[in-house]
């Protein structure tokens, strides 16, 4: 599987040192060469720029455009430049999903026929697969790192996970 990353992942991953579980997820992960600026060159004293030096090479490769993101097709929003070379890396390599979590650049990326894997989705497949024992604490400490994580989005993580307790049914069974 093909899998591209844009920086959020990664960010995100380090702080709550799961950076590990992209490789048992997906194997190797690719990132344009803007998302190596934001996560390397751009973060010093983070968690993500030593994770992103650690996996260089072994499980996570830098790959170099071929050709800019075109204009004509970006969303009606503005995409950040590594949302925007994430996106044009997919098409260039063939990739299978991109890991990305910006609202506008999620939807494009769907629009051009990509599977999309948020963060939070990252952390549902690794329970699946007996990664980890719980999303709901994933969920939590990612709402505490200012993760953008609405009470509804939180909900419906939670329900994928099969960790959302219903409330009993009231009125005659």
């Amino acid at each position: 599987m093909t899998v591209v990353s844009n920086s959020s992942p990664l960010v995100y991953l380090a702080a709550l040192s799961d950076f590990e579980l992209l490789p048992k997820l997906f194997g190797t992960i690719l990132t344009p060469l803007a998302v190596w600026r934001e996560v390397v060159e751009q973060a010093p004293g983070l968690p993500v720029r030593a994770a992103v030096e650690g996996a260089l090479g072994h499980w996570m490769n830098v790959v170099p455009l071929t050709a800019s993101p075109s204009l004509t097709t970006l969303p009606r929003g503005v995409l950040h430049a590594g949302e925007a070379e994430v996106i044009q890396l997919a098409r260039e390599v063939g990739a299978n999903a991109v890991l990305i979590d910006d609202r506008i650049a999620v939807e494009h990326a769907r629009s051009l026929g990509f599977t999309v894997v948020p963060t939070v989705a990252l952390y549902i497949r690794a329970k699946h697969l007996g990664l980890i024992p719980s999303v709901r604490e994933k969920a939590d400490q990612l709402r505490r790192a200012r993760f953008r994580l609405s009470d509804a989005d939180y909900q419906a993580v939670l329900r994928a996970a099969g960790e959302l307790q219903r409330p009993p049914r009231s009125g005659p069974p």
